[in-house]
């Protein structure tokens, strides 16, 4: 069986970000604690960047 694969190009556009915002929560879910990192761009409201791991318990 003969077949071809085509690669497709991600069209990407270069843009430079003036302004973000930086939003960090800690979330329960279940018994577990997640922490949960997102940078948004404001005007356009497009995420940037972000970041979902678990929190390791400790003592308070």
């Amino acid at each position: 069986m003969d077949s071809k694969i085509q690669a497709s190009k991600a069209k990407s556009t270069r843009r430079r970000v003036l302004e973000y915002i930086i939003d960090e929560t800690m979330l329960k879910v279940g018994s577990e604690f997640v922490w949960l990192w997102v940078a948004t761009e404001p005007e356009n409201r497009q995420i940037l960047a972000l970041s979902i791991s678990l929190k390791k318990e400790t003592c308070l």
